[in-house]
């Protein structure tokens, strides 16, 4: 979750302020241009996407001395060649005004962009730049840097240290380190490359609003907020569903040990409405996660065995959720849904947000308690 002050959460929880989205322009360490604008925007959170922050802004804005701001040149300020957006949302009411940071986005592509132009004594004068440009975090760099022949990690003391050296971005440990497996082998995908390394880690690599990579643990952590119905709540829309796809009852698995040969084990629910031999019938699905990292029966078995624990939960569906516009949520932080009837807690897959209207989440359901 994006720090705030209790002032900012008071605010946010009461539903009664205005929002403002304002961004740096960055060209390397360089600020081109300082707190432009955003007319108009949506950012976007996706934790199954490869990357997983994006979205895209409309920025109008005239410049001090009659400038375009449209690109024409490759390092010119709104480029999509290494120029980045550092995102800042203002929060205000009638007391205070707080900032946000929303994140570093590097500028993928400019869909569109022009000048407003008039004739003055017989010069062509530029008042103002309408730029839309497409943002995605900076797993875009990671995943265009492909690895330019196999590798191997270069050191096995540290997941972190190879994960910092590979993805070539600062990093925030925020779960412990590990050895990295001497079978661990990478292709030439740099970004899947630093998702191995965030399995052995124990979750999934991401970026921060900070820039910085970090780790999505596979275990849900504390309950961070709370969303209610009601006429004080923050909840404007939830609805209720149930989802059997990707709910299975057998896992099965297919591996090699350190000589090459096969492991075959496999994982099923013989007792409950999940059971094989109830009215819900098999659901198989296959271990596909990297299989580099197993090699022995034990640790096979382990590992389809988690595999149907996490795939056959009867919670395991998602929640849409429509509320007042939070910007301090993040992916996988996890937050209870207050119905008249229910407690749901669940964690935060999907975010969408924009200029204006409610915020959007998907959530992945922990646990559903009737009241």
């Amino acid at each position: 979750m994006r720090s705030g002050t209790p002032g900012l959460r008071s605010a946010l929880a009461g539903g009664s302020f205005t929002r403002r989205l304002l961004g740096d322009v960055m060209y390397g360490t360089e600020r081109r241009v300082a707190n432009i604008p955003i007319t108009k925007w949506t950012l976007t959170g996706d934790i199954d996407a490869e990357v997983k922050y994006g979205g895209s802004a409309t920025i109008t804005y005239a410049g001090d001395f009659a400038e375009s701001y449209t690109p024409h040149q490759l390092a010119d300020a709104l480029a999509a060649y290494g120029q980045e957006l550092h995102l800042y949302m203002e929060i205000s009411d009638n007391n205070f005004v707080e900032r946000v940071t929303m994140g570093k986005f590097p500028i993928e592509a400019v869909p569109k962009a022009s000048d407003a132009q008039l004739l003055f004594r017989d010069r062509v004068i530029t008042i103002g730049s309408t730029v839309e440009v497409t943002l995605l975090d900076r797993f875009l760099r990671v995943r265009r840097a492909r690895f330019r022949s196999l590798e191997q990690p270069a050191s096995l003391v540290s997941a972190w240290a190879e994960l910092a050296r590979i993805s070539r971005l600062q990093v925030t440990r925020n779960v412990a380190d590990v050895a990295i497996p001497a079978t661990v082998v990478y292709d030439r995908d740099r970004l899947k490359a630093c998702q191995l390394l965030a399995q052995i880690l124990g979750g999934v690599a991401i970026t921060t609003a900070d820039g910085t990579l970090t780790i999505h643990p596979d275990a849900a952590g504390a309950v961070v907020g709370s969303l209610e119905l009601g006429e004080d709540g923050t909840i404007l829309d939830v609805d209720y569903s149930m989802e059997s796809d990707g709910v299975i009852n057998v896992a099965v698995g297919d591996f090699e040990d350190a000589n090459g040969m096969p492991i075959h084990v496999e994982s099923q629910i013989t007792s409950g409405p999940l059971s094989i031999t109830g009215p819900y019938g098999e659901y198989v699905d296959e271990y596909s996660s990297d299989k580099s990292l197993i090699t022995t029966l034990a640790a096979a078995q382990a590992a389809v065995d988690s595999m149907l624990a996490l795939r056959s939960t009867p919670s395991s569906y998602e929640l849409p959720v429509d509320c007042i516009l939070n910007p301090l949520y993040e992916l996988g932080d996890v937050v209870t849904v207050e119905r008249m009837d229910r407690i749901i807690t669940g964690r935060i897959r999907k975010t969408k947000m924009s200029e204006s209207g409610p915020m959007s989440l998907q959530l992945g359901v922990i646990s559903d308690i009737p009241k």
